[in-house]
């Protein structure tokens, strides 16, 4: 056995915020939920988005074709979920941006949720930082 093994769940969870800020427990119970306030910022309107746009939608394609809701093909349903997720996902998506990056940067802890997003649009634009990295996510998805 290596010297990184843990010898359990809460030997890890104790040891790991060590590693990442070895400065006190603060910071170090900090670093496990670095990310946390822009990934609550993006669930909550993204399940919000998702179930509307699956509902309009659908109520769309029913209303187009002269067909009764509960009667829509299951491909339907399922191509109307897709769709709507993705753009559920595109809305929220900078969220998702900024929670990455606050994980990976010690720098970036130090700004808000909104700082960031300024920086990211002033500094490298809309579509190269609010968005960088979107196809992969929708391959993803």
């Amino acid at each position: 056995k290596g010297s990184n093994r843990y010898s359990g769940v809460w030997h890890a969870l104790s040891s790991i915020p060590k590693k990442v800020v070895p400065f006190s427990y603060v910071q170090a119970g900090a670093a496990l939920y670095r990310g946390y306030i822009p990934t609550i910022m993006g669930v909550i309107p993204y399940a919000g988005l998702k179930f509307m746009t699956y509902e309009l939608i659908k109520s769309t394609v029913a209303t187009a074709t002269n067909t009764d809701l509960d009667a829509l093909h299951p491909t339907v349903r399922v191509g109307s979920g897709a769709l709507a997720g993705l753009l559920a996902q595109t809305c929220v998506y900078p969220f998702d941006v900024v929670r990455r990056r606050k994980q990976t940067s010690s720098d970036a802890n130090n700004l808000s949720t909104r700082r960031m997003l300024y920086n990211m649009v002033t500094e490298e634009g809309i579509r190269k930082g609010l968005y960088r990295g979107l196809t992969l996510n929708w391959a993803k998805t």
